[in-house]
């Protein structure tokens, strides 16, 4: 016979050589669908708890939305008149510090999917520190939106022969769109 003349180390290699191949069809032919069927079970079973849960995650979701609309909009007391209160807050503001209005545009609104953005933007004049402390009013001690931006300008006058500082502030309200 064949296997009588093979040396014991080339029985040892076929013997390992024919177990994997015994492996390898028996992962194919019985193993190979018991483990996809375990971890689709596993998925599904996963899938299902998400599913049990989705109630309590929407009222989650959905309270956090709008706690997240409520503060940047500024409160729901300030988002029917936004230009109005804004432009009362700055005037008393300036009145009180000695800070000039310059420039007071229209509000811009761009619209995206279920949400309306409101830009407004403002110019005063001032002293730096007066500047400062209304951007704080405006960001910790007024829910009149968001500030998103400030620009500082400092230029020359001719006229007065001395240095203006200027201040560009940028607010912004997020303000739900209702549908009819």
């Amino acid at each position: 016979m064949i296997l009588n003349r093979l040396t014991y180390r080339e029985k040892t290699r076929i013997a390992v050589a024919g177990f994997v191949v015994f492996l390898l069809i028996s992962y194919l032919y019985a193993f190979e669908k018991t483990l996809f069927l375990f971890n689709d079970n596993r998925r599904l079973h996963a899938a299902l708890r998400k599913a049990d849960n989705a109630p309590r995650e929407i009222m989650t979701l959905e309270r956090a939305l709008n706690n997240a609309r409520e503060h940047l909009s500024g409160g729901r007391g300030m988002v029917a008149r936004p230009a109005e209160n804004l432009l009362e807050f700055v005037s008393v503001f300036c009145q009180q510090h000695q800070i000039i209005l310059k420039e007071f545009p229209e509000r811009v609104l761009s619209q995206a999917g279920d949400v309306t953005l409101s830009t407004q933007s403002f110019t005063v004049e001032g002293n730096f520190k007066s500047l400062v402390s209304l951007v704080y009013a405006l960001e910790k001690g007024s829910e009149l939106g968001r500030v998103v931006s400030n620009q500082y300008r400092s230029h020359f006058d001719v006229r007065r022969k001395t240095t203006i500082l200027s201040l560009t502030v940028y607010i912004q309200n997020v303000v739900p769109t209702h549908e009819s």
